[in-house]
């Protein structure tokens, strides 16, 4: 038997105010599945309905009022009308607003290979994409995945936008993102790629594991280089310039943030090497740090440098040495005399 407005606004009513029943509230999260997955738009436009029905029997009660002689009373009465409309309006567009930004386009394509999916987060937020093998794929907004509903003998999937890629591991099969003129292979690790359509750079920066990153020939006149493959590892990125058809591998820069850490490490010291800070700094983020250790010998720092990322702690010891450090295409140099 088809529900009632009136059975649905009660439930949704009891929903949002936290006293729906077990079953209720599945009910109603079903909806929202159903809306995110495109089966039912219908369901937006009763919800939208019912947050109308109930504010207008609000406004109704507030105009019910007795009669009343007192100069200025109804201006007073047109103040609360106007509010009540304003409420409405508010109202409706948040509904609209909240459906518009969780429902994205999904669609599957069938061919001989099976079923292909294409996934565009339409949304504002970033959208968590599960796929058959255990992968995750954190997709932003903007962004296009298409990948097949069960992986054969190879997995691979086409990005167009940025994406954070967790991989479940498999030495047998190999994962492989394709990206405009940039391929992305890996048995098991997380990377991120940024291959907008209009943006002019391609990037591909590595978090835990190691990454074969393949970029493939241009065919016009324009190209100055032929195709070329990096080997990833931690906090090591490429950038390929697709204009010039020329990529360029270095370690993760100071604007990309917070580089990757493996599981944590003791980063603070009392009268500590020195030396062996920065090895451990090396343990940690997986980077290739290159420094004088004999130049460093007798070097102590004391310093809480727990909440600081990479570049940062860099920039606290270099400060106490007085010395400065330089990021190359694969290591961190330090150049330092001695201690200060």
């Amino acid at each position: 038997m088809a529900m009632t407005s009136k059975e649905f606004d009660k439930i949704l009513h009891r929903y949002n105010s936290g006293t729906c029943t077990e079953e209720e509230r599945q009910l109603v999260e079903a909806w929202f599945k159903a809306m995110e997955d495109g089966e039912d738009e219908t369901f937006s436009n009763k919800i939208e309905t019912a947050v109308k029905d109930q504010l207008w029997n609000k406004l109704n009660g507030e105009l019910d009022l007795p009669h009343s002689d007192k100069p200025g009373f109804s201006f007073w009465n047109v103040g609360r009308v106007a509010a009540a409309f304003a409420c409405i309006l508010v109202s409706i567009f948040l509904v609209k607003r909240y459906f518009s930004d969780t429902v994205s386009e999904s669609n599957t394509i069938v061919s001989a290979g099976g079923k292909t999916i294409r996934f565009v987060n339409t949304t504002q937020t970033t959208h968590r994409l599960a796929l058959q093998d255990g992968s995750i794929v954190t997709l932003q907004p903007g962004s296009e995945l298409k990948y097949p509903e069960v992986f054969t003998s190879k997995r691979e999937v086409y990005l167009t936008g940025e994406a954070f890629f967790e991989v479940a591991k498999d030495a047998e099969h190999p994962f492989l993102v394709y990206t405009h003129e940039v391929t992305t292979k890996v048995l098991g690790t997380s990377f991120r790629i940024t291959a907008y359509e209009q943006e002019k750079e391609i990037i591909v920066v590595v978090k835990t594991g190691k990454v074969s990153v393949f970029t493939q020939p241009r065919m016009d006149s324009s190209a100055k280089s032929a195709a070329q493959e990096f080997i990833l590892t931690p906090n090591q990125q490429v950038v390929y310039d697709r204009k010039e058809a020329l990529a360029v591998r270095s370690a993760v820069q100071k604007s990309a943030g917070h580089i990757a850490q493996q599981p944590a490490q003791v980063l603070s010291y009392t009268n500590a090497p020195v030396a062996s800070i920065l090895k451990t700094l090396e343990e940690s983020y997986g980077v290739n740090i290159q420094f004088n250790e004999q130049v460093l010998t007798g070097c102590t720092l004391t310093s809480d440098m727990t909440d600081e990322n990479l570049y940062q702690q860099l920039e606290i010891i270099c400060n106490a040495l007085g010395a400065r450090y330089e990021v190359t295409e694969t290591s961190i140099v330090i150049d330092a005399q001695g201690c200060n």
